[in-house]
């Protein structure tokens, strides 16, 4: 995560611009941004907020997460929660059903 401690003194004007500024369309913003009256210093951080960290957006972030590997979880609505504990899945490991609902099950 980008460290944004540089934001903190001037974080209210910054917010309350970046506002108005995620309201207007991508391409517009840099008029935008020019026609300011505020500081310099203002503009700068409003800027790297919008363009230099615009990646964010677009960056494969679901393709930087560990992949999970399933073992043998039963997928069928009658298999006991008995048959899964002790299961592996990634860095974890089943340890008894909490509960079942909706479009899965809860485990600890």
């Amino acid at each position: 995560m980008a460290d944004l401690r540089f934001l903190s003194e001037e974080w209210p004007a910054i917010s309350q611009r970046l506002d108005e500024a995620l309201a207007i369309e991508p391409q517009q913003r840099s008029t935008w941004l020019d026609s300011l009256a505020e500081p310099e210093s203002i503009k700068s951080k409003l800027r790297h907020l919008l363009f230099d960290e615009a990646g964010v957006e677009t960056d494969d972030f679901a393709g930087t997460l560990p992949r999970l590997t399933l073992g043998a979880v039963p997928t069928s609505e009658g298999a006991s929660p008995d048959e899964s504990a002790g299961t592996a899945i990634g860095p974890y490991r089943l340890v008894r059903e909490l509960g079942v609902g909706g479009m899965g099950r809860v485990w600890r």
